[in-house]
């Protein structure tokens, strides 16, 4: 999904004209509308909009058929939901390698991607009433 919609937004700012006048960085439409000339407003705002579009819908797409039906699946009864539970095996049940103390999520700045990643998987050890030290950390060189 996001690679075609980035492939239309490179079509439409290639095409017509498009572009910023440096990094939109951290990546945010705020940004990116300070960094877009006043000649290049309607075609960043098509190329933006349109490809946030297609990402969205190509996105759904892709996980309305990939979604493979569970057999013989119950339903929650906390939440009504069908979804297989995920196995988490307790720090007691220690392999080779002894408990589990601490996961580190690592990525290259350390704040976007890998942050999500800790709290989803904090909250499902701490139902799961595992509390392992989990944390994210940016890459070193």
């Amino acid at each position: 999904g996001p690679i075609l919609g980035n492939m239309f937004s490179l079509f439409i700012l290639t095409n017509f004209g498009g572009g910023a006048v440096g990094p939109p960085s951290p990546g945010s439409v705020f940004a990116f509308y300070m960094m877009t000339p006043p000649d290049s407003m309607v075609v960043n705002s098509i190329a933006y909009f349109g490809s946030m579009a297609i990402s969205f819908a190509v996105t759904g797409l892709i996980l309305k058929f990939a979604k493979q039906p569970e057999e013989n699946a119950a339903p929650d009864a906390a939440t009504g939901s069908t979804a297989a539970p995920v196995k988490i095996i307790p720090q007691s049940a220690a392999g080779k390698h002894g408990a589990l103390n601490k996961i580190a999520f690592a990525c290259d700045a350390g704040m976007g991607s890998s942050a999500m990643g800790v709290s989803i998987l904090k909250t499902r050890l701490q139902k799961a009433g595992l509390f392992t030290d989990i944390g994210h950390y940016p890459r070193s060189d």
